[in-house]
């Protein structure tokens, strides 16, 4: 976890501070455009070209009868998202929890 800290810093050199709740915690934003300079540069166009919130969803089929901790890592970028101002949606597949995976 330490070495995950001391390289965050790096990462984040060349993000305008409006973005860091975007950036932090992420490897890599899709989509992107290979060319530019920013990989980022046109999902934060998006954002500041917008006029209305974007709308972030997030669909989680569990494989059992309960969510556990490996999908809090998605649900608080989702949070991050709304917390700046943008829709969140949250979908929960009942589905495969009810009847399993299949063998």
């Amino acid at each position: 976890m330490a070495a995950d800290q001391s390289l965050e810093p790096q990462l984040l050199k060349n993000v305008s501070s409006p973005f860091l709740w975007l950036h932090r915690g992420t490897h890599e934003i899709f989509p992107h455009q290979p060319e530019s300079q920013n990989p980022d540069e046109s999902l934060e166009q998006r954002i500041l070209k917008s006029d209305r919130p974007l709308r972030i969803k997030l669909g989680i089929d569990p494989t059992g009868s309960e969510i556990h901790l490996g999908h809090s890592i998605v649900i608080r970028k989702l949070r991050a998202f709304q917390d700046a101002g943008h829709t969140a949606i949250l979908l929960i597949g009942d589905f495969t929890a009810r009847i399993g995976d299949p063998p």
